[in-house]
């Protein structure tokens, strides 16, 4: 008895000695739901371009889309699973799900460009305008700069804050890839008085139709410039041969100041745009013009963009 128990014991042993310990695969499992699936991600922004470069993390896993914004068949053994996806200046996009054995999860995510406010301005203007009364006309302009790659179309609103008013600005159009909003009040704005602009804090702001949103520093009016050029030469309507000469006479402003001289025909060609120093009085020009009208705008700036003005029409003979 002693050796038949003696025998069960050592093939016990012989048994257990042969045992393989394989590695388990919940695909062979079906009382185990969870397994190696596979991930595949495509991005692009609001207006169907591909985003190279975006960093997608799968759990502890960061992936990087190539330069389709692409992510293949990422395959992945789990259960539950959190899916970021970033790119700067993009609004991130997460999601958290399930993945099941030999399932695909195949993505197709559009990122949201969050609007970037680049640069704003306010300055004022005061033209002189030639008519019965010699008018001088005052305006102030707001203008700002927005970075959005999704377009016009993503754009809920621009505006501008003052004295607790929201006034829309206008789309201007692109110049050099960003958008141009702009705004110009007159002394006919009736909601308040131009002339209380000076110094009081205003901000612009812009919201796209994702609710993503961006403000402006405080802006401020600093002046009007009312150092308005006089005595010009030629007078308005004059008839001149070239070469020839400009003249005018200008009071030297308490602060920082420069002319700008524009020459330009109605169909608003260009023949001369010069920068000037405060402290001439005579602008000579030895190029020859063709003959025909040409208009006159001398400026008056200061170091913040505000600037009075005066024209006059000349004809080249």
């Amino acid at each position: 008895m002693v050796k038949i128990i003696i025998l069960n014991v050592m093939i016990l042993f012989l048994i257990s000695g042969c045992y393989i310990d394989v590695i388990h695969n919940s695909s062979n499992d079906p009382a185990n739901p969870f397994g190696t699936g596979n991930i595949s991600v495509q991005v692009s922004d609001k207006n169907g371009f591909p985003i190279d470069s975006c960093v997608v993390i799968i759990n502890d896993s960061s992936l990087i889309c190539d330069e389709n914004g692409s992510i293949n068949d990422y395959s992945i053994i789990s259960d539950s699973i959190n899916i970021t996806i970033m790119m700067e200046g993009f609004r991130q996009w997460e999601k958290d799900t399930v993945i099941n054995t030999g399932e695909d999860i195949d993505l197709n995510i559009v990122l949201n460009k969050i609007p970037v406010i680049c640069n704003s301005i306010v300055y004022s203007s005061v033209n002189y305008r030639y008519n019965l009364l010699d008018t001088l006309e005052y305006a102030v302009h707001i203008e700002t700069s927005i970075d959005d790659e999704d377009g016009i179309d993503d754009i809920d609103s621009c505006y501008v804050c003052i004295f607790n008013e929201e006034l829309s600005l206008h789309f201007d159009g692109i110049i050099d890839g960003l958008m141009k909003f702009t705004l110009i009040l007159s002394e006919d704005t009736r909601a308040f008085n131009i002339f209380d602009l000076q110094g009081a804090p205003m901000c612009i702001k812009i919201v796209d139709k994702s609710y993503e949103r961006d403000s402006s520093e405080t802006l401020q009016l600093v002046r009007f410039i009312n150092y308005m050029p006089e005595n010009l030469n030629p007078v308005n309507f004059q008839t001149i041969l070239f070469p020839d000469s400009l003249e005018w006479r200008v009071g030297l402003p308490p602060y920082e100041a420069y002319l700008n001289a524009l020459i330009y025909s109605p169909d608003s060609n260009i023949a001369l745009c010069d920068t000037i120093d405060i402290n001439t009085y005579v602008y000579y020009i030895d190029s020859m013009f063709n003959s025909g009208q040409y208009i006159l705008d001398l400026r008056v700036y200061d170091a913040y963009s505000n600037y009075s003005s005066k024209s006059i029409n000349f004809n080249v003979q």
